[in-house]
């Protein structure tokens, strides 16, 4: 009876000590939310533990900070695919303005031969 009640004693003694670890260690997400990949990525460096030399680190962080770089990295191959089809646009814009150029550069010369000509012969 006497183990009991020690027991029931020292159990009473260790539950605050245990409820505020528990409620310290919950992630705030908003951090994880918000800021660069490289912000989040010290924030969940921030909020490890440490154990003997290894770094213990949320399975929930590492899922949300894992969902914010895929997201990040689909939004750089959609923005990537977007520039590729506006150079693609742009080249072929270029390369009409280019033979415009010549085209009108080839009219030029042939009226400028016929112009010489012409000032030629009135000279004779």
């Amino acid at each position: 009876m006497v183990r009991i009640v020690r027991f029931i004693g020292v159990l009473l003694l260790l539950v605050p000590f245990l409820s505020g670890n528990i409620t310290a260690q919950e992630p705030d997400n908003r951090a994880l939310s918000r800021g660069s990949i490289n912000d989040q990525l010290d924030y969940i460096l921030d909020k490890s533990s440490k154990y003997q030399d290894f770094k213990v680190v949320k399975e929930t962080s590492l899922r949300t900070f894992r969902s914010n770089v895929l997201d990040t990295i689909k939004k750089l191959r959609s923005n990537l695919k977007n520039n590729q089809v506006v150079i693609a646009s742009n080249k072929a814009q270029m390369d009409s303005v280019k033979a415009l150029l010549q085209a009108s550069n080839i009219k030029l010369d042939e009226l400028s031969e016929k112009e010489t000509v012409s000032a030629f012969w009135e000279c004779l």
